[in-house]
């Protein structure tokens, strides 16, 4: 009978070990290495001669570790009532943007600075907001976003991470993901429309 009770003690400590570690695996190694979004919304502010608005760039840490961020940066094109609407040569399903925002930090490839370093704790949306000033009308405004970040992990949780618990292969998270990119579209200035002619042979009556 002591035999007995012995043995399913063994197998009862042995099936609680399995346990936990199955849910050290899921729920806090697996979300060790989860990656890092990056989504951008704009709001206008006003509209006149010149439309002013603000966009608003917001990095999601899914995961549990802290992710370091690099050359956070945006840039803004927009199109014009004006604008012809030739398709965009490289992609004729897509419309043209000839317009884009050039601050005096422009870099030589149009996209402006956020941030060149910051962090993120775990399970955090940090948000970036930049007021921008838009000449004329434009109808329509795109805007992309990019950042490039690793996941700061611990030697141990680094090796059972590739021992049990490894990402896709396209998923680089030892040396960092480099260029992870959004991009979205926003209506921009609405043209105003002529209000209703008047009645002319009412007017004559009246």
């Amino acid at each position: 009978m002591s035999i007995l009770i012995g043995v399913s003690a063994f197998i009862t400590a042995v099936v609680a070990v399995v346990t936990l570690g199955a849910g050290y695996v899921q729920f806090i190694l697996k979300r060790t290495v989860i990656p890092a979004e990056i989504d951008i919304d704009f709001a206008t502010q006003h509209q006149g001669s010149t439309l002013f608005g603000e966009i608003d760039t917001s990095f999601k840490n899914h995961g549990q570790s802290v992710i370091i961020v690099t050359d956070a940066r945006y840039r803004v094109r927009w199109r014009s009532i004006e604008d012809s609407e030739d398709p965009f040569e490289q992609d004729p399903t897509e419309p043209r943007f000839p317009h884009v925002l050039s601050p005096p930090n422009t870099r030589h490839d149009g996209t402006t600075i956020f941030h060149t370093r910051t962090f993120i704790p775990p399970g955090v949306t940090q948000h970036y907001r930049k007021p921008i000033a838009i000449p004329g009308t434009p109808t329509l405004i795109h805007i992309w976003g990019a950042f490039s970040y690793r996941i700061e992990v611990g030697r141990i949780s680094r090796l059972l991470v590739n021992l049990i618990a490894k990402p896709p292969s396209d998923f680089d998270w030892q040396s960092g993901m480099v260029h992870t990119t959004v991009r979205r579209t926003f209506p921009g200035s609405t043209p105003s429309e002529p209000g209703p002619e008047p009645n002319i042979s009412e007017s004559l009556q009246s």
